[in-house]
């Protein structure tokens, strides 16, 4: 088979597929801020719905609508428990997070979940002082 392939000119859009490891970035740095954020083409895999959740634990307004997130934080709590679920991601995302905007944390998941090395934020909690407890699916 021989194929020609000739100069042209190409018009229209292009989405490039969701990335999940960007959506959580993008979640996180939205609840951050402090402002309203509509965060669109987010494909909602258990790993991201386990970061939304743990944002609105912290107190952001997540409102699903489609593909679209949107999100809005206006009060911090300052106690919260916050279920990980499976993702690793969001575990080691939220964990630095929380310990820094709340007085009391409970980082909640799957057994398999807390299995996953975790020395780096006890060695540093423990050097700062900060209580850390682990236990089969929790911190």
């Amino acid at each position: 088979m021989e194929v020609t392939i000739k100069k042209g000119k190409l018009e229209g859009e292009v989405l490039a597929p969701p990335s999940k490891s960007v959506a959580h970035r993008l979640l996180i740095s939205a609840f951050i801020s402090g402002n309203k954020y509509n965060i669109k083409n987010v494909e909602l895999s258990e790993d991201i719905k386990a970061t939304i959740g743990a944002i609105s634990s912290l107190g952001a307004q997540c409102i699903v609508n489609g593909n679209t997130v949107q999100i809005e934080t206006s009060e911090l709590k300052k106690y919260a428990t916050i279920d990980c679920n499976e993702s690793g991601s969001t575990l080691r995302f939220m964990l630095p997070i929380a310990i820094s905007v709340m007085e009391n944390v409970k980082l909640v998941g799957a057994k398999k979940l807390f299995e996953r090395p975790l020395n780096i934020y006890e060695d540093i909690l423990n050097e700062q002082g900060i209580p850390f407890k682990k236990g089969d699916n929790f911190i």
